[in-house]
């Protein structure tokens, strides 16, 4: 018997994802496994943020491609990592977990 509902925070390195095996390993089967990240908050990546929020993965590639030159990056950097939570949050959904991904700014 495991828990029911993890917090597994990751930034998009293979060391934060390292956590994830270690994760399921203590996940009850079924459990929810909510992925977090955060970013540098400013105005940019709120906007970004609420954004890619319902994007799918082909518009939130369109969104990197597009927002490349913003200032800073902001924009693909944000749209990057909602993707890459939302590509963990599907293989872990192919396991027979519940996901959901939540990306912060802070």
């Amino acid at each position: 018997m495991g828990f029911n509902h993890l917090l597994v925070p990751l930034d998009g390195s293979e060391l934060a994802e390292r956590a994830l095996p270690h994760a399921l390993r203590v996940a009850s089967p079924g459990a929810r496994i909510q992925l977090l990240s955060v970013v540098e908050k400013n105005c940019l990546s709120e906007v970004a943020i609420s954004s890619a929020a319902n994007m799918s993965l082909a518009k939130l590639d369109k969104a990197i491609d597009l927002s490349a030159e913003d200032i800073d990056g902001i924009g693909a950097e944000v749209f990057s990592l909602q993707k890459y939570l939302k590509q963990v949050a599907h293989r872990l959904e192919e396991k027979g977990f519940k996901t959901s991904v939540r990306l912060m700014a802070g």
